[in-house]
């Protein structure tokens, strides 16, 4: 496989995986994912159980990506400056990070919510305490990547059921996440992408896929009378798998062709994720929008999803032609 087809493979799945957390989000009002106005007044067993399923697929395949570029690169003799990486990561991630931390402190989030991770934007913080772990760690030199890449598949189990007090740095969620940032670097070891199998790859994601969808629908629906604890464990040992197979067997798909809209919303990402929540909350919020959101619960997250996705993208476009908006968007 060529390395631009492998590029292009990211590109791709940077791109659904922004587009699932905008959705995720906007599913959110129905699953205990927003408070206050922003949320419908009742939630719905079936979004609680989408949402679940969705927030362990898409950040960890985001994830995924970045400890995979970030090794990937590093193999092509990127990075050897280390000070000029941090600065970047710094400017590039923690800087938007304090930034729209502060704007969203005047929209009224608690500043000490800015010490744990601050609204969505924890995973800037994440992302950023990630690269500042990353170049001090070498894979290359480990004999057994396979048996690594099962030890964090099982640290990926443990913390996704994992009760852990609210730690300063956004602490926790380096540990959820983190197994996958590094799995990310493992799977783009030269000597690991030889032993890639497409074909293993959908057949552990069509298996985690559907034990999980079954064992989350047994602990909210509450089918038979049992242990909820019980299927959401069984949740939490087939869950990592799906997007590390998913990241598997697309990265070694072929089939992906170049595209300039994909290649422009891959460039984009990390702003329309930054500023997609903004407004998807202030539209929450809003009494009409609120009445609505209330009253026709299939409707009103699909329409939202359409409208924000479409003024996230517009902003993005408008700020990305100011120089200094890096600063702001990443």
């Amino acid at each position: 496989m060529q390395s631009k087809t492998k590029l292009l493979s990211i590109s791709y799945m940077r791109v659904w995986a922004m587009v699932l957390v905008v959705y995720f989000h906007c599913i959110g009002c129905y699953s205990g994912g927003w408070h206050g106005l922003a949320c419908a007044t009742k939630e719905i067993p079936f979004y609680e159980w989408l949402g679940t399923l969705l927030l362990n697929f898409h950040l960890p395949v985001f994830t995924l990506i970045s400890g995979f570029l970030f090794q990937y690169l590093r193999q092509q003799g990127h990075y050897a400056n280390k000070r000029n990486f941090y600065k970047n990561k710094f400017l590039r991630l923690f800087v938007p990070y304090v930034i729209v931390g502060l704007f969203l402190v005047i929209l009224g989030l608690k500043p000490i919510e800015l010490l744990y991770g601050i609204s969505h934007l924890w995973y800037l913080l994440f992302l950023f305490e990630c690269f500042c772990v990353a170049p001090r760690i070498n894979f290359e030199k480990i004999r057994f990547p396979k048996t690594c890449l099962f030890i964090l598949v099982i640290l990926a189990m443990i913390f996704i059921r994992k009760g852990l007090p609210t730690l300063p740095l956004g602490f926790n969620n380096f540990l959820k996440y983190m197994p996958y940032f590094l799995a990310g670097m493992i799977l783009a070891l030269p000597k690991m992408r030889k032993l890639l199998n497409n074909r293993l790859a959908i057949i552990v994601f069509g298996i985690s896929i559907i034990v999980s969808a079954i064992s989350l629908i047994f602990a909210y629906y509450d089918l038979i009378e049992t242990n909820s604890f019980i299927w959401k464990s069984i949740y939490s040992v087939f869950a990592p798998f799906i997007p590390m197979s998913f990241f598997v067997y697309f990265l070694k798909w072929d089939g992906f062709k170049a595209n300039l809209f994909v290649s422009k919303m891959d460039e984009w990402s990390m702003g329309i994720y930054i500023v997609h929540h903004i407004y998807i909350q202030s539209i929450n919020i809003n009494e009409p929008f609120h009445e609505i959101m209330v009253s026709h619960p299939v409707l009103y997250p699909h329409v939202l999803f359409v409208v924000v996705m479409l003024l996230s993208i517009a902003t993005v476009a408008l700020l990305k032609k100011i120089p200094l908006s890096k600063y702001v968007i990443g």
